[in-house]
């Protein structure tokens, strides 16, 4: 009935310790309320966003405003069509400010412009012919050889291509000789594509500019000249093909 070691009754309860009371930190309870409060207004606003004045999801497109209007429009495009290979492109008036464009040449294979800059006019066509079992890359160097023998390679262009079609293109340096005046340094272009059998060649001679930031991205052709060959090599409809 009582323990052997302190004599207490073993039916009796023994006493139990109790806690010391710790009181919570006031800080602690500050960072409370922060917290309760914070998560309050975040819910808020869900619920603001979410309700009936919230927030939209835009109606753009298809009802966007308009872009802005930095530089002129270009003119309506004028179709070439070659009646004796039935390929096509697209060619713009220059915009104003820009030097002047003339058509030089437009017969059933070929259309050809000039554009005048430092008292030169410098030549780029778009011709068609048979391949008769060439490559791209014989053609253009067939081009260079019999037409421009004074040319030095630059560099072969990495990609090159006519009317999306994969091709083959090459930067050279060359002497012109205008009318009146000193020799003048140019850059030759010569890209040619080859699709079921039709060469489609472009040749251009451009001003040499050196590549001194003016640009606005390297140009590694050193001439302005790519950026009016890049929209007409790319207008290029392939005989068959639906006219983009």
């Amino acid at each position: 009935s009582y323990c052997g070691h302190c004599g207490h009754a073993l039916s009796a309860r023994l006493p139990t310790a109790v806690p010391p009371y710790r009181a919570v930190p006031p800080l602690l309870w500050a960072v409370y309320a922060a917290s309760l409060v914070l998560f309050m207004v975040v819910m808020g606003g869900i619920a603001y966003l979410l309700g009936p004045g919230g927030y939209r999801l835009p109606t753009c497109p298809p009802n966007c405003q308009p872009p802005p209007v930095t530089v002129p429009a270009l003119s309506p495009p004028h179709r070439y069509s070659s009646s004796a290979f039935g390929y096509s492109l697209d060619w713009y008036d220059p915009p104003e400010g820009y030097p002047p464009i003339k058509v030089v040449v437009q017969d059933d294979r070929s259309i050809g412009w000039t554009i005048t800059a430092y008292g030169y006019d410098w030549p780029y066509t778009f011709t068609g012919e048979p391949a008769n079992g060439h490559t791209a890359q014989e053609i253009v160097e067939a081009i260079q050889a019999n037409r421009f023998g004074n040319a030095k390679l630059v560099y072969t262009i990495p990609g090159a291509e006519l009317g999306y079609v994969d091709g083959y293109g090459n930067v050279y340096d060359v002497r012109v000789s205008p009318p009146h005046g000193a020799s003048l340094r140019g850059r030759l272009i010569i890209v040619v594509a080859v699709r079921k059998g039709l060469a489609v060649e472009m040749v251009s001679v451009g001003p040499y500019i050196p590549d001194d930031g003016r640009y606005g991205h390297p140009n590694p052709a050193g001439t302005p000249i790519p950026f009016l060959l890049d929209p007409l090599a790319n207008s290029i409809t392939w005989p068959g093909e639906t006219p983009r």
